[in-house]
């Protein structure tokens, strides 16, 4: 599945608002670069050993090519591959480090493999090296310099070559990540002058939690069979318009998942995240949504209802903010109905981030990710093509990092009546996300379109939401604010009725 997004980071810093294996002993030859083809298959490795590092995990699993002149059709030309031996010693005596034009590659490099040199630099590490456990293979990522020379022809050679999206204006590579389960990888991730700042980004930070977004989009897994969000030769997954900002609502909730999972993992490298993600979600802020949808008749197809989005949002008689254009319908967050919101990224991105920041950590939360990608995987090649069902990934995803907090797969055996159950905190902070919404037990369970454990919708049901509307009494659905989020951690932390 093509994956292309900016991340939270970069949609901040543009301000973009809602309308706007063994670690290999050393690589072949004595050079430090390597020449292989555009999109060549590579034996995988077992994943790096435990006692490794984290950059050295990294070097194990990070594929590096080089692609100096991005707009080279001619198949003789081959991007050069950094060695791995090189890197970690520190070597910077290959073409990739004489050209002067791609600092910022040179930095994104250097803060991967090189020894960490503060405290960000090693959680970026820890984070990354992490995260490539997930799926255990390795990845490919193309540095490339759209810096020193325009693209031409609207990037159509790097579109063609390495699968890469480029900007609006088709003069620079936009972030992006690909699965490719064909190779031997588990896909690849994309960088060019927007990926690391001299195009876009306010900070090294900015840059890195960039990256970690993309490349979470080669680790987490979700349902991306075409058909079910089509119509009219047409993919609806994002919207007509095959586009998303972090506040649109989207049609695809695996679309959403995509988003906010990588998103989260952003938000964990950069807690200041979930804090600008709040605001927009307050009581000032908005969503949109796209107008455009294929012909009713299509609703007879395969293709989930869902797709028509704005169509189920107009009968509700929501007022519309002035639109950018005519293409989106805008709304003011305060008047839209819980429901709507597990169809935003950022909403959804803020339930994971928080969810695992809270309680399990990122290694808990990309351990839960792992199961999850089974159950994905499982589900989506054994459906029938005619299927109208996609898997609600969050379904699966809240109730493994329940299990990781518990450290056994039973909610019910935890209960202790009026004790913690902490256990149950991923699953009501996506209840508090989308309003609490839910009015009673099935609706909460319709909410993850029926998919969610029965037993973990019965027991937070039962134990989980009653504790949330002691935390926070529900007299208002908005605004949204972390101060709630901390509340509500507490609440379900400690016995009832205790203090924080």
């Amino acid at each position: 599945m093509r994956v292309i997004s900016v991340g939270v980071a970069g949609l901040v810093a543009l301000g973009l608002s809602a309308f706007s294996g063994d670690v290999p002993s050393a690589d072949r030859g004595a050079d430090s670069v390597e020449r292989t083809s555009a999109r060549a298959s590579h034996h995988t490795p077992g994943p790096p050993t435990a006692v490794a590092t984290p950059r050295e995990r990294i070097a194990g699993y990070l594929l590096f090519y080089y692609v100096s002149d991005p707009n080279n059709a001619n198949p003789a030309y081959l991007p050069q591959r950094l060695a791995s031996a090189a890197l970690l010693a520190g070597k910077e005596d290959s073409d990739f480090w004489r050209d002067t034009d791609i600092q910022g590659l040179h930095d994104l490099v250097r803060s991967l493999v090189q020894e960490p040199v503060d405290d960000a630099s090693r959680r970026f590490q820890a984070l990354v090296a992490d995260l490539l456990d997930v799926r255990g293979k390795r990845v490919a990522v193309y540095l490339i310099d759209d810096a020193g020379q325009a693209l031409q022809n609207g990037g159509k050679v790097v579109e063609d070559r390495y699968d890469a999206s480029v900007d609006a204006a088709g003069t620079a590579v936009w972030p992006s990540a690909q699965d490719d389960e064909a190779l031997d990888l588990s896909g690849s991730v994309l960088a060019g002058s927007f990926s690391t700042g001299e195009a876009n980004l306010s900070s090294a930070e900015d840059s890195r939690s960039t990256f970690l977004h993309e490349l979470t989009h080669v680790q987490a897994l979700s349902d991306a069979r075409p058909h079910l969000f089509s119509a009219g030769g047409v993919d609806y997954g994002y919207g007509k318009d095959g586009d998303h900002g972090g506040f649109e609502l989207i049609p695809d909730k695996s679309t959403v998942y995509d988003e906010a999972v990588a998103g989260a993992v952003e938000m964990l490298f950069e807690p200041h995240l979930v804090d600008e993600a709040m605001e927009g979600l307050g009581k000032n802020g908005y969503m949109y949504v796209e107008k455009a949808a294929p012909d009713a008749k299509y609703r007879k197809t395969s293709t989930l209802d869902d797709v028509w989005l704005y169509d189920r949002i107009k009968p509700l008689g929501i007022p519309e903010l002035k639109a950018k254009g005519k293409k989106y319908a805008a709304y003011d967050v305060a008047d839209l109905p819980g429901f709507l919101f597990a169809h935003n990224e950022t909403a959804m991105g803020v339930v994971v981030a928080e969810a695992a920041r809270r309680t399990t950590g990122a290694r808990g939360l990309f351990r839960a990710l792992d199961r999850t990608n089974l159950v994905v995987k499982r589900e989506t090649d054994t459906s029938a093509d005619v299927s109208r069902v996609t898997v609600v990934e969050l379904a699966v995803l809240l109730p493994q990092l329940g299990r990781e907090i518990l450290g056994h797969s039973d909610p019910e055996a935890a209960l202790v009546s009026g004790g913690p159950v902490l256990h149950l905190f991923p699953l009501a902070v996506y209840d508090y996300m989308t309003g609490r919404y839910a009015d009673s037990e099935a609706a909460f369970g319709d909410l993850f379109n029926g998919q969610l454990d029965p037993t973990w919708l019965s027991v937070y049901w039962q134990a989980g939401r009653p504790r949330l509307d002691s935390a926070l009494p529900p007299t208002s659905r908005v605004p949204r604010s972390a101060a709630d989020l901390q509340a509500i951690e507490t609440a379900f932390k400690t016995d009832a009725g205790a203090g924080g």
